[in-house]
């Protein structure tokens, strides 16, 4: 839901309260206040919530309004204050995040070039058709991924 990491492969995972239940207990088995995240984006943000700058949700939002990939990272955009707040809190720039997102940009560039490379049209369609769907807002890492399709001018 945060981090936008692929969490059953590892993880059983974990049900958000997006309002904590602590602090709004009459929304807990509200289902538009739930969202499926990994252990650590709960963790980290816990019981926190800022009725001024409250965390993105990016069942009703959309997440680039506020968080500007830059390549592996994912940076808050300036002056948005709910982007930092989000950003900072849920700590979205650790280490295994930046690691399985660089991998998965790799992977991207790794696809872009089959494409290129090819001269066979209907190998290029079914790679191009690949490529299409790795970069899909349900995937892993979709953030960065149509970022660097965009940055490397491949959309």
């Amino acid at each position: 839901m945060y981090c936008e990491s692929k969490i059953s492969h590892t993880y059983y995972g974990d049900v958000e309260h997006i309002k904590p239940r602590a602090t709004f207990p009459h929304l807990e088995f509200d289902w538009d206040n739930l969202g499926y995240v990994c252990a650590q984006c709960n963790g980290k943000k816990a019981n926190k919530w800022d009725d001024e700058r409250p965390f993105i949700n990016p069942f009703d939002e959309d997440p680039t309004q506020y968080l500007a990939p830059v390549g592996a990272y994912i940076f808050h955009r300036s002056g948005s204050e709910r982007g930092e707040y989000t950003w900072r809190e849920i700590s979205l720039n650790r280490p295994a995040l930046l690691e399985q997102r660089q991998d998965r940009i790799d992977q991207l560039r790794n696809l872009i070039d089959k494409v290129e490379r090819t001269g066979n049209e209907a190998i290029k369609s079914a790679v191009f058709k690949e490529l299409s769907d790795f970069v899909g807002e349900n995937n892993a890492y979709s953030m960065v991924t149509t970022a660097a399709l965009s940055a490397l001018q491949y959309d």
